[in-house]
């Protein structure tokens, strides 16, 4: 059966994934929909990696030190997830994260021995090698060229990773951008503020869609749940580029249902 023609007007959005920390079954739900869906661009939020072996946090546990093989544990079934979407999208935007940016954080510390290696570890190379720019774009954590790194989805929306972890941090990001819409990670919460410009009557929004990493993960020894959601977000772009509606999907012990109402179970 013939596959059907990508919906150019749809923008799907996966969350914080932390690959070899995912929730597979959660993943798997989303990666089905996008699948069912055939979206037009696909975009990443970020810390698709963990990079553990880079982080300055001690492990925990002895099985957290057994899964510290950055390219078996991390970068390959990463780059397994990309492949597997750009099946289905006509291109894939991976944001990085500021877990991803800790390789960078780490060759800074390491001095020269760290500058002539970064080249070869940073992770637009590890996951971007062999793939072209037309299907895969790579938005940096910190960019000299572009203050305040971001990912343009359409003329009032913005993609980031994340710039705060607070409480309220979508009321955070949206008086943060002022004058334009946010769709961010980091917080692995599904959370939304909403107001509206009293001049223009323009609507601007601020949400996270949760993550799809383990929601009770092994570093969080202080013994509290979390206040985590797994999930993803769909944005319809309108044909003038500048109007957008978004639809937060929440994925729960393996479904979801759709805008359409089709189930997805894993």
């Amino acid at each position: 059966m013939a596959k059907s023609p990508f919906r150019d007007n749809l923008v799907f959005v996966f969350p914080d994934i932390h690959f070899p920390h995912q929730d597979q079954r959660a993943l798997e739900c989303a990666l089905r929909a996008h699948e069912a869906l055939r979206p037009g661009r696909t975009i990443q939020l970020g810390d698709l990696l963990d990079c553990e072996l880079f982080s300055a946090h001690p492990n925990v546990s002895v099985s957290e030190l057994r899964e510290n093989s950055f390219v078996d544990q991390e970068v390959t079934p990463a780059r397994k997830f990309t492949d597997r979407c750009l099946r289905n999208t006509r291109k894939f935007i991976q944001m990085e994260g500021n877990h991803e940016y800790r390789i960078e954080r780490r060759c800074i510390d390491w001095g020269a021995v760290g500058v002539s290696v970064h080249g070869m570890i940073n992770p637009g190379r590890l996951l971007g090698e062999g793939r072209s720019r037309q299907e895969w774009e790579f938005v940096p954590y910190v960019n000299a060229r572009v203050p305040m790194s971001h990912y343009r989805v359409c003329k009032t929306l913005i993609a980031v990773h994340g710039w705060s972890w607070a409480k309220h941090a979508a009321r955070v990001h949206l008086d943060a951008t002022r004058d334009c819409s946010v769709v961010f990670g980091h917080i692995h919460r599904q959370q939304s503020a909403t107001t509206r410009n009293p001049f223009t009557g323009q609507i601007l929004r601020a949400w996270s869609p949760g993550t799809l990493s383990q929601l009770q993960p092994i570093y969080q020894t202080d013994g509290r749940p979390t206040e985590w959601v797994h999930g993803f977000s769909l944005i319809y772009v309108g044909s003038t580029g500048q109007k957008f509606s978004e639809y937060t999907i929440a994925i729960e012990n393996g479904c979801c249902v759709l805008p359409d109402g089709k189930q997805i179970k894993v």
